[in-house]
C-alpha cells in the first residue's frame, strides 16, 4: 500500500516536467532549434512534437526568450509563431490577431500586400521583432504546454 501511495505522488510531478533539453518558462516547455529552415517548415516541426512555434503575448515571456537567446550563440534570430498571409497580423496557431502585446522594431512592420511576411526575433534588433519572407531559412522556437 506504502508502494503505490508513493508512486502515486511521484509520477504526476514527473509528468509536470518538461523533457531534457526543452527549457520551462511558467506552464510551457520551449525547444530552441538550431537548425535553419522555412517558416512552414519550423512550424510543421514544432507540430510533430505536439507543439506550435511560440506565440510571444508577453514583455515577460519577451524577455526570457530574449534571456534564453543570449545563451545561445548561435541563436542570432528565430522564426515565432506570426504570419500576415493576408492583411493583419496573426499567431499562426488559432489565427487571433496580433494585437494585445507586440514587440516591433522600430520600422519593421511591413504591411505592404505581397509575398508572404513572417515574424522572426532577431538579436541585430534588440530582441525586437522583424518580418521577412516564410521561405527564408532561419533557426526557430517550439513551444507546448504542460502537462507533457
Amino acid at each position: 500500500m506504502k508502494v503505490v501511495l508513493c508512486l502515486a505522488m511521484i509520477v504526476p510531478s514527473a509528468l509536470a516536467d518538461c523533457p531534457i533539453g526543452w527549457p520551462q518558462f511558467g506552464d510551457l516547455c520551449f525547444s530552441f532549434n538550431p537548425e535553419p529552415v522555412s517558416w512552414i517548415t519550423a512550424a510543421s516541426f514544432c507540430h510533430t512534437l505536439g507543439a506550435r512555434l511560440v506565440e510571444i503575448t508577453s514583455k515577460e515571456k519577451q524577455d526570457w526568450i530574449a534571456q534564453q537567446m543570449k545563451a545561445k550563440p548561435f541563436f542570432t534570430e528565430a522564426w515565432i509563431g506570426g504570419s500576415r498571409r493576408y492583411s493583419d497580423w496573426a499567431w499562426m496557431a488559432d489565427s487571433k490577431p496580433i494585437k494585445s502585446y507586440t514587440n516591433w522594431a522600430p520600422k519593421k512592420q511591413d504591411n505592404k500586400q505581397g509575398a508572404n511576411k513572417c515574424l522572426l526575433v532577431a538579436s541585430r534588433l534588440g530582441y525586437k521583432w522583424t518580418n521577412v519572407n516564410c521561405l527564408a531559412v532561419k533557426e526557430f522556437i517550439c513551444e507546448k504546454r504542460l502537462p507533457w
